[in-house]
């Protein structure tokens, strides 16, 4: 009795014992997934499809959880879709790779959206060639298997310019629930929207001839992130002047004045530096801002009318600095919190 007693002991404290190591093993939040590509990391190389040098710019991830990753390769729209262990797509495009020449000099998707029918949308630049000054705005839609949709714009392709600047630019895209495409960015030092039909015409319902300008400051004023609400409602976020820029859009282009002053929202950290560089809106309707402030993290979260909400950080405004790392001092929060926010 006695020996079986000290056995069961015996043996509870190996498994106890098991269990501590189990749990001391285990991947801690923040750690890297070594589940995806086994190291947690995945890098693609382009020169197998011919191409010298790529660049990704922005990403979604589908329903089926498969990350689609665009960006350029060697002057085109490039594309990489991988599993989500990490693993490239075979069953997209040409081995899971996928590049669009929008034009003959210089192409790079900048932005990403995914319709709900598995259909993929791309915003970029396209650059006719050497001696063109400006850039034109450039949209390619995809099939679900990487193929160009020929039933969008020309042969799966769009290009237009929004105005006569040469520093037009809009990177940002959303799609809303009946197909149509915004496009957002910064034309002439304002805040920048275009709407799209679903088959790629200009939404001449929109603003005045598809476009909507709002000017902030004066300054450079660009939009880096948009939210469509589910009242159709747009949220842009970005820079204004020296702060973080916000502005609401009703469904038709119109600022909606029952948001900040006029529809417009400007937050100032106390510095000549602040960037807004990604916005994302709360289940509970809150919207979060980040990018920089003074070379910091920062981020703001306002009430669903406009105002700062200060049941965050005491004020509403957050900053974060990195201590003594190597790249401390240069901290930001880039784009891609709306996509995070969904996953």
């Amino acid at each position: 009795m006695n020996s079986f007693r000290f056995a069961t002991k015996r043996l509870a404290s190996v498994v106890f014992l098991t269990l501590c190591i189990r749990q001391a093993a285990q991947a801690l939040p923040g750690d890297l997934d070594t589940g995806f590509s086994g190291d947690g990391k995945v890098a693609t190389d382009f020169s197998s499809a011919g191409f010298s040098s790529f660049i990704a710019n922005d990403l979604a991830i589908q329903t089926d959880r498969k990350i689609v990753v665009v960006g350029g390769a060697s002057g085109r729209f490039a594309l990489a879709r991988y599993h989500s262990n990490g693993s490239l797509d075979t069953t997209f495009g040409n081995g899971g790779l996928v590049t669009t020449d929008v034009t003959s000099f210089l192409d790079t998707a900048e932005g990403i959206a995914l319709q709900a029918d598995g259909k993929i949308v791309l915003v970029g630049t396209s650059i006719d060639d050497n001696s063109q000054s400006r850039g034109r705005v450039a949209v390619a839609r995809y099939n679900s298997n990487g193929s160009l949709d020929t039933t969008f714009g020309a042969g799966g392709i769009v290009t237009t310019n929004f105005g006569d600047s040469i520093n037009d630019n809009l990177p940002v895209i959303a799609i809303r629930a009946d197909g149509k495409i915004v496009l957002a960015g910064g034309a002439d030092g304002n805040f920048a929207l275009m709407r799209l039909n679903a088959n790629g015409t200009v939404d001449t319902g929109f603003g005045t001839s598809g476009k909507v300008t709002t000017d902030f400051s004066g300054g450079n004023d660009f939009i880096r992130g948009i939210v469509i609400q589910a009242d159709g409602k747009i949220v842009a976020g970005g820079t204004g002047g020296d702060g973080f820029a916000l502005a609401r859009y009703d469904s038709n282009g119109n600022l909606d004045t029952s948001f900040g002053d006029g529809g417009k929202v400007t937050t100032d950290f106390a510095t000549v530096t602040d960037r807004g560089r990604a916005i994302a809106i709360q289940a509970d309707g809150k919207i979060v801002v980040a990018g920089s402030a003074n070379n910091n993290f920062a981020v703001a979260r306002y009430n669903a009318n406009g105002s700062l909400d200060t049941t965050f950080s005491g004020d509403g405004k957050l900053t974060t600095n990195f201590g003594t790392h190597p790249f401390s001092g240069n901290e930001s929060i880039e784009s891609g919190l709306e996509r995070v926010s969904k996953v």
